[in-house]
């Protein structure tokens, strides 16, 4: 693409740099979990995802060989629905449903609502809190409140879904929500709770393992 008329434009260094940022703070989750880590038991993940009636629409399906697929569908959102969920090596802990967003005040009490009283000191099971860090995760309470029962917060670095288990989780839920759509298009708010329900099974091993947290150790990279 050409410049506009009487502007010219050179490569600059700002790549390399946010690429350096992003290995520094993978360096930094790292040199944070490495001296605390002695088992997948330890780790519990916490994340956000939202949903609204698109959630449950299908980008495949069936027709006549020649035949376009149609379906009449609404274009309309709908109401929309944010999920605070927690996982740990043994499937989810816990989740909240809430209309519209959470913020950092709401995220934090459905914390202490939902996974506080669930944790315990390290280096005990679920002692180590692994997060992103979005602005509503930076609540100093929230830190506080995880501290006092002698766990510890780590956040994750920025843009690496692939650190965190939960991440992989909510494609399946928007799968199965996507099976549902139906259902989930004339009551979204029960259908979200029965969907997280049944994806509370247990044995989230094999899940950690492929995202580098094993029994004893963890592997993990930074891309």
């Amino acid at each position: 693409m050409a410049a506009p008329e009487g502007q010219t434009f050179t490569r600059k260094v700002i790549d390399r740099r946010a690429q350096e940022a992003r290995k520094w703070e993978f360096n930094r989750f790292v040199n944070e979990l490495y001296p605390l880590y002695q088992g997948m038991d330890q780790l519990v993940f916490g994340d956000e995802t939202a949903k609204d009636l698109r959630a449950g629409r299908r980008l495949r399906g069936y027709s006549r060989k020649g035949e376009r697929c149609k379906i009449v569908l609404s274009f309309a959102r709908g109401q929309r629905y944010s999920i605070c969920a927690w996982q740990n090596s043994e499937g989810f802990l816990a989740h909240s449903i809430t209309e519209g967003t959470f913020t950092s005040h709401s995220f934090y009490y459905a914390f202490l609502k939902d996974v506080y009283y669930r944790l315990s000191p390290w280096p005990g099971p679920n002692s180590i809190v692994i997060i992103d860090n979005a602005r509503i995760h930076k609540l100093p309470e929230l830190r506080t409140a995880i501290e006092q029962v002698g766990a510890k917060l780590i956040f994750l670095p920025p843009y690496s879904p692939h650190l965190n288990p939960i991440k992989q989780t909510f494609g399946i839920i928007k799968s199965r929500l996507a099976r549902s759509r139906a259902i989930y298009e004339t009551d979204p708010l029960n259908t979200l709770r029965l969907v997280f329900t049944e994806a509370c099974h247990p044995n989230n091993h094999s899940l950690f393992s492929h995202h580098g947290y094993h029994d004893t150790f963890f592997e993990v990279s930074h891309k």
